[in-house]
């Protein structure tokens, strides 16, 4: 389908007919303004009604959006983890404590440590970024020093 192409009027009777189009328009838009501004004269309260519950509903989910915030930033407080405490934690709680910092992240978490877990301890299935799957393991060196191949066979 080709493009509307407009050419200038030609010769007196198209440019009278293209002003009475115009002046129609002006008309139309006119008569629709002044009827709008009728309306609204006759409307007023209903529209400041409308108005002031639109302000109120507004209000409160702000307050709301606030709040969940708030409790956020409280709950993300909570879960943070210092090193010395990682080293006070039994395996249990480590893996715990793990899947707490994943779901704090914003990945869905489970713990599975167990028999027959294959060596998953914490499964994060995150619907954007896939799955994690962390084998959790608390060890330490010994303080003494040993030889690397005694290490080794640990």
């Amino acid at each position: 389908m080709g493009r509307l192409r407009l050419r200038r009027p030609r010769g007196a009777a198209e440019l009278i007919a293209a002003a009475v189009v115009v002046l129609a328009v002006l008309v139309l838009a006119a008569r629709t303004v002044a009827t709008a501004v009728g309306v609204l004269k006759a409307a007023w309260p209903a529209l400041l009604a409308l108005a002031l519950v639109t302000g109120i509903v507004a209000v409160c989910r702000m307050m709301q959006a606030a709040a969940v915030r708030r409790r956020e930033r409280e709950r993300l407080a909570t879960l943070w983890i210092m090193l010395t405490e990682f080293d006070a934690m039994d395996d249990r709680r480590f893996e715990c404590a793990l899947r707490d910092l994943l779901v704090r992240d914003g990945w869905p978490a489970r713990r599975v440590g167990g028999g027959g877990d294959q060596a998953a301890d914490v499964i994060g299935d995150h619907p954007q970024r896939g799955r994690i799957v962390s084998a959790a393991g608390s060890w330490c060196r010994p303080s003494t020093p040993v030889s690397a191949e005694r290490w080794a066979h640990r």
